[in-house]
């Protein structure tokens, strides 16, 4: 009587396999934990779910520091007047800079605007 052979992958089939999952992974590599950030041929910003991420921690500090703005106009007497710096908000350092660029938000003390000077950011 005859054993029945055990089906099995050979070691060409599992090697196989790696090969393609280690191509896939090398090509997606880059675009999902690449920098990015960078321009494109025509200037185009170039996007990937890094610099998504960055773009909205950085739209979430501007929110922050105009919060800021918003409350100590509040809270001055007249209600009319907006802080002279950033620095009279008194908020941690790295809430007042992109945390992308690494650059620091610009401040206009007579409309209190606050904008990020990064690329890619000036819409936020």
């Amino acid at each position: 009587m005859k054993t029945p052979l055990k089906s099995a992958f050979s070691l060409i089939e599992i090697l196989v396999v790696l090969v393609i999952v280690a191509s896939l992974s090398a090509g997606l590599y880059s675009f999902y934990l690449g920098k990015g950030g960078g321009k494109t041929a025509d200037g185009k910003r170039i996007v990937t779910p890094k610099t998504k991420a960055y773009d909205t921690s950085c739209a979430n500090g501007l929110s922050q520091v105009r919060l800021s703005i918003q409350t100590a106009m509040s809270s001055d007497t007249e209600g009319e007047k907006f802080p002279a710096s950033l620095s009279e908000l008194k908020l941690p350092s790295e809430v007042l800079m992109c945390p992308d660029g690494k650059e620091k938000y610009t401040y206009d003390p007579q409309t209190g605007v606050v904008h990020c000077p990064h690329f890619g950011h000036e819409k936020l």
